[in-house]
């Protein structure tokens, strides 16, 4: 019977060993994968900044709740940003007071 439980044992760790195989493996060539879009769109992935401007163009659509998305997916394609990381710069653009109309800063100041 013991035969049994350290043939079970032997059998339970290969396969943990083998799922991470297949799990390094993979996130392995989905970076790579990764990486050979941004090369073929003609962005070089060694040289990308931790964090990019917007662009005026995704400045103009971030200003518009309905638009966030569109936004997002113009500064994926200008910057080569992951997903989540274009979401961060869109919505903490969007949520800023500094690049808003003045018309609404100039409201809120008190009268001289």
């Amino acid at each position: 019977m013991a035969m049994n439980g350290d043939l079970a044992a032997a059998f339970a760790i290969s396969s943990i060993a083998f799922a991470l195989a297949i799990y390094y493996t993979a996130t392995a060539w989905f970076k790579h994968r990764e990486r050979m879009a941004k090369i073929e769109r003609g962005i070089d992935p060694d040289r990308l900044l931790a964090t990019q401007p917007l662009s005026d163009r995704v400045k103009e659509l971030a200003r518009d709740p309905a638009k966030k998305i569109q936004a997002i997916k113009i500064y994926r394609e200008e910057t080569g940003a992951s997903l989540a990381a274009a979401k961060r710069a869109v919505e903490s653009f969007a949520d800023s007071k500094d690049d808003r109309p003045n018309e609404s800063i100039t409201a809120e100041r008190p009268p001289h």
